[in-house]
């Protein structure tokens, strides 16, 4: 799995990072992967991108847009046999332009998106815990997360292209926004 995202900034990842560390310690609950880029995703594909053509997609976006700060709005859950538990980006109109920006160029020809990340699913998040042991410990995970503060500021002034290799992932492009 692909997926082009926005990274978060330093300070906020490593924040991420200590949060994925005292759920590992006290729950089992471990990242999905050895290495994660701490992000919000915008588009998803199951296979890969075609980067000869998505590339100069991207860097166009970029180019005509200036960074800019989202706020979350604390911890939610998606449900199911696996919930993942995450903290939720709020949707401004800012962020929505740019995200059906970059759904507007994404054709089928550079893979085809996940569904759930089409503009009129989209839920932007930043995933705390998921799998099996997030799920067998949600209660307590969620009782854990009131002890810290999810009204963040999140920075835009990224767009990135991630790749899934197994248990590791690769950056493969990344381009600031102006």
């Amino acid at each position: 799995m692909n997926a082009l995202v926005s990274l978060l900034d330093h300070d906020r990842a490593e924040q991420v990072r200590s949060i994925w560390w005292e759920l590992e310690s006290r729950f089992g609950v471990r990242a999905r992967y050895v290495k994660p880029f701490i992000h919000f995703s915008y588009h998803v594909v199951a296979d890969e991108y075609d980067l000869e053509h998505l590339t100069p997609e991207l860097d166009e976006v970029s180019a005509k847009r200036s960074a800019f700060t989202v706020p979350t709005s604390g911890v939610d859950v998606f449900t199911g046999t696996e919930p993942v538990v995450f903290v939720s980006v709020t949707r401004t109109p800012e962020l929505d332009e740019l995200h059906k920006d970059i759904w507007s160029r994404c054709t089928p020809g550079f893979g085809v998106g996940l569904p759930y990340y089409a503009p009129e699913a989209w839920v932007p998040h930043v995933t705390l815990a998921q799998g099996p042991k997030a799920a067998e410990n949600l209660p307590e995970i969620l009782k854990m997360l009131e002890d810290h503060h999810f009204e963040w500021e999140l920075r835009v002034d990224n767009l990135a292209v991630i790749e899934d290799g197994g248990q590791e992932r690769g950056l493969v492009h990344q381009v600031a926004l102006s």
